[in-house]
């Protein structure tokens, strides 16, 4: 019997979860393929550094590291919620509805209040560079 990937899949917050894991994991790989690669770029000169320097600061990536901050904090707390799983607790594995939606508020919370501090507290590049 041919199995489609519709017959795999049984939703719901486990399988969710299983998902974002995934996703997060994958878009950590990517972001580090892109630090590594800027990295080597900056080592070139003191002007590539500063070109590369200015290029990260436009809006575009400060919202990118903000979505890194979301991702980063999903992987971290999913992480724990699948750890206390491994450990064999059986509290974790009865709540695990619950730990996830706890990891996933936690994670929108943090990325919220990260979000308000980036656009609200940053100093200036001309008042962060003078000083």
């Amino acid at each position: 019997m041919n199995r489609t990937i519709g017959d795999r899949y049984r939703g719901g917050v486990g399988m969710l979860a299983w998902l974002l894991h995934r996703l997060s994991g994958l878009a950590l790989v990517g972001y580090l393929l892109l630090h590594l690669y800027d990295l080597r770029a900056a080592q070139q000169s003191k002007a590539a550094f500063d070109q590369a320097l200015a290029f990260f600061q436009t809006p575009f990536w400060k919202i990118m590291d903000l979505l890194l901050v979301a991702v980063v904090l999903y992987h971290t707390l999913n992480g724990i919620r699948l750890l206390l799983f491994d450990s064999g607790s059986t509290r974790a594995i009865r709540y695990q509805r619950q730990l996830f939606w706890l990891a996933f508020g936690l994670t929108i919370a943090i990325f919220l209040f990260s979000a308000v501090m980036v656009f609200t507290h940053l100093p200036s590049i001309s008042t962060a560079t003078s000083g």
